[in-house]
């Protein structure tokens, strides 16, 4: 049994054809790849025969992509991101500084630890460069699935891990709810939980750890969740928000610490504990500049006195 003849793909048309399809213009490709006309339309011409497929509909105008020129276009671009990231990777692999590590972090983690951690990190590995994505965590997860980071920091109570995620522990703390310096509710002591669903909530997105914990709070109390009076996810912009208005929300302690004019409210309910580790995929082997930082997160977060 003979096994069918897989079609021919010249990666330089291939990349020829990611350009024209996302400038959706010959003049504005040719002039980005610095070919002619003439010569861009022999190479999607022959992109179209050595795959057997028809790319472009030239009945319209401009000519749009066919569904299998949309699949190309998604396979291309996939296909450079891998191969950026496989240069990345052999460059750091081979004990180079001069590679770019990717990560990315909940927005709490911008408030102290991951700053403190580029300042110290920049001037051990100067030719190292980080690029950092601030996201929510379940953004963060899809960017992870993708590779277009290598490195997860986030809190990972509540979060959706799946078996081919790789944890190292960073850590534990608490949650705990908070409000404004000045706030009435910081006269109360033990205030109960239903008393606190007539306040005014900031929450974030559903995907945040501090709104699941609220939820998980609310249902082991068989109570329904809050219908918040505003809906934010930023800690900073939470913060400055509680400073300007009698509102309530749920932090970490550690976050807290670093937050002026926002408290600790009295309780007389337990939070979880939160849980914050560096995730990385099971099959992404660790580079050395990789794994020192994580231990420059370590040691921010230890000096940090608990969690994020």
């Amino acid at each position: 049994m003979h096994s069918p003849k897989m079609p021919e793909l010249n990666t330089k048309r291939l990349y020829q054809f990611q350009i024209l399809a996302e400038l959706g213009s010959a003049g504005k490709a040719c002039a980005f790849l610095g070919i002619s006309q003439p010569a861009l339309t022999q190479s999607i011409n022959r992109l179209e025969t050595d795959l057997n497929a028809v790319l472009f509909d030239r009945t319209t105008r401009p000519p749009r992509l066919t569904i299998s020129g949309r699949h190309l276009l998604q396979f291309a671009r996939k296909l450079n991101l891998e191969t950026e990231n496989l240069y990345e990777r052999l460059e750091l692999e081979q004990g180079g500084q001069n590679g770019i590590v990717r990560l990315g972090c909940g927005a709490r983690w911008m408030v102290d630890i991951i700053p403190r951690v580029i300042g110290t990190f920049s001037r051990k590995y100067p030719e190292t460069r980080l690029s950092v994505r601030v996201a929510q965590m379940d953004e963060l997860t899809e960017l992870l699935e993708n590779r277009q980071i290598s490195l997860l920091f986030g809190t990972t109570t509540g979060m959706k891990r799946l078996m081919h995620h790789q944890v190292t522990p960073l850590g534990t703390d608490r949650f705990a709810v908070v409000a404004r310096k000045g706030h009435p509710l910081h006269k109360r002591r033990n205030i109960p939980l239903q008393d606190l669903l007539q306040e005014k909530w900031i929450i974030g997105d559903p995907g945040t750890s501090s709104t699941m914990v609220l939820r998980q709070v609310l249902r082991e109390a068989n109570l329904t969740m809050i219908h918040p009076a505003v809906e934010m996810s930023d800690t900073l912009s939470v913060a400055n928000t509680m400073r300007n208005g009698d509102f309530i929300g749920i932090f970490t302690t550690a976050t807290v610490r670093n937050l002026a004019d926002i408290e600790e409210l009295s309780v007389d309910f337990a939070l979880p504990e939160s849980s914050s580790g560096a995730i990385h995929l099971s099959d992404h082997a660790l580079s050395d500049i990789e794994q020192a930082l994580i231990e420059e997160v370590k040691a921010a977060f230890g000096g940090h006195g608990g969690g994020i």
